[in-house]
């Protein structure tokens, strides 16, 4: 239907950068400016950046594995 002007790679890395911001800039912004801080304030913020901050990882693991064709590629040059 609609088409991306970017390739994969560039979209799992601005899904990347987006989460890891949110983690660490949006969610203690938020966490500051809501008043009054509470117990499940705090866990709600330290939950939602740990699962942000895990998101991340994995797309980073699955955007940073060799592709078959590369892997093919080098095999057959030795």
């Amino acid at each position: 239907m609609f088409k991306s002007s970017f390739p994969p790679t560039e979209r799992e890395y601005t899904a990347i950068a987006a989460l890891l911001s949110t983690a660490l800039l949006v969610i203690p912004a938020l966490l500051v400016i809501s008043q009054p801080v509470s117990y499940l304030a705090i866990s709600a913020a330290v939950a939602g950046s740990a699962a942000c901050i895990a998101a991340a990882a994995v797309l980073w693991k699955r955007s940073n594995k060799p592709a078959i064709a590369v892997v093919a590629g080098r095999g057959a040059a030795k």
